[in-house]
């Protein structure tokens, strides 16, 4: 339903016929009193549907402050960013790296390369679709 309205936004004549087919189903059930609007409810829900959207009201303003108070911490509290020398990054030597993590790293590729080539042989076989050259 959500890529569907998604797509539904980008296209704009579709988005307005979407959005005048809703507006017409809302009236529809409006006249037929499946939906009540706050001026045809009794006094005691009105005040509960208005109490129930003060609290949405109040949570949302609380989240949004908290947000931001997030937001201006990590403004505060980050120091400021050092100007980027492009010689001194290009000229500094690599690091080496001990001889256990780049085995350890071979041993990672190799692994993955066979998983692939396993995973290849099985779609050739199930598939058919590529034949081995002779």
């Amino acid at each position: 339903m959500q890529r569907t309205r998604e797509k539904l936004k980008f296209n704009p004549t579709l988005y307005e016929e979407a959005k005048r087919k809703e507006r017409h189903q809302w009236h529809d059930r409006q006249k037929t009193g499946k939906v009540k609007t706050v001026k045809d409810l009794r006094n005691r829900e009105k005040r509960a549907i208005r109490k129930d959207w003060r609290g949405i009201s109040k949570r949302y303003c609380e989240n949004k402050k908290q947000q931001e108070t997030a937001e201006n911490f990590d403004n505060v509290n980050t120091p400021p960013r050092s100007p980027f020398n492009k010689e001194e990054v290009l000229n500094k030597p690599l690091p080496i790296q001990s001889t256990s993590r780049v085995e350890s790293g071979k041993k990672k590729v190799r692994r993955n390369r066979d998983k692939m080539r396993k995973e290849l042989k099985e779609m050739k076989e199930k598939w058919g679709i590529w034949r081995e050259r002779a």
